[in-house]
């Protein structure tokens, strides 16, 4: 299992051996995890409760949903990943399904769009406002 972990999102929150840091979350009740996996959870849920929703997790916090008790998109893969989670000749139908959903609250791990096409990241940054303020994520908010 951590070489899968390790495979998906080396240095993300990936580690050898457990964590020593308890993740105060229900969802994850007794599980000991990396400081960063914790802090990006504390962050996400600091940003959900003072943001409007609907809210979409961006890679490799997709199980956020979960965590703060947020239903994922109807329709979209859970993940995005071309050739994986949807046939890759479908990729401009999931954009416009994407679109469609018009979310309030978009919340990445800070600096990763893996596998977000070109199209998908100018959407985001033509409707989205880019807020930094979360050491560890990046919140877009819909402009008005």
């Amino acid at each position: 299992i951590r070489i899968r972990v390790f495979g998906i999102g080396p240095h993300q929150f990936f580690e050898w051996r457990d964590g020593n840091v308890p993740v105060a979350n229900r969802f994850f009740k007794d599980t000991y995890a990396s400081p960063l996996m914790r802090d990006v959870i504390q962050q996400v849920e600091a940003a959900k409760s003072v943001n409007q929703g609907p809210f979409f997790f961006g890679p490799r916090i997709e199980f956020t949903y979960a965590v703060v008790g947020v239903p994922s998109p109807r329709h979209l893969p859970l993940y995005w990943q071309p050739g994986t989670s949807f046939a890759r000749r479908d990729e401009p139908k999931m954009i416009e399904l994407w679109k469609q959903h018009k979310f309030n609250t978009l919340i990445f791990l800070k600096g990763d769009y893996t596998f977000y096409p070109p199209a998908l990241l100018s959407t985001i940054n033509s409707v989205y406002q880019k807020d930094e303020s979360y050491p560890d994520i990046t919140v877009y908010h819909a402009r008005r």
